[in-house]
């Protein structure tokens, strides 16, 4: 008795970048909220406070809550005033 072959469902193709550059994300990834700031195929470059920047893959990203925004600004007034304390 032979079994029947397995059937594979066919793999989408990628779906890229859902977000747009200027939008604040949230990247599953590294459960960060960051700013697109390059898009580039399926990959996004996101920056950081700081001036970090960090490759995500498109898909892993979501647009981010307003709290995810008032998190992103607290941190950009966090260490814009420890640049100016040094």
């Amino acid at each position: 008795m032979t079994t029947p072959p397995l059937r594979r469902r066919p793999v989408p193709p990628p779906t890229g970048c859902r977000v747009r550059m200027g939008d604040v994300v949230y990247d599953r990834n590294r459960g960060m909220v960051a700013l697109v700031v390059d898009i580039r195929g399926t990959f996004a470059r996101l920056a950081r406070p700081g001036g970090t920047l960090l490759p995500a893959l498109g898909e892993r990203l979501r647009n981010a809550t307003a709290a995810e925004r008032r998190q992103l600004a607290a941190l950009e007034r966090h260490h814009s005033r420890a640049a100016r304390a040094r």
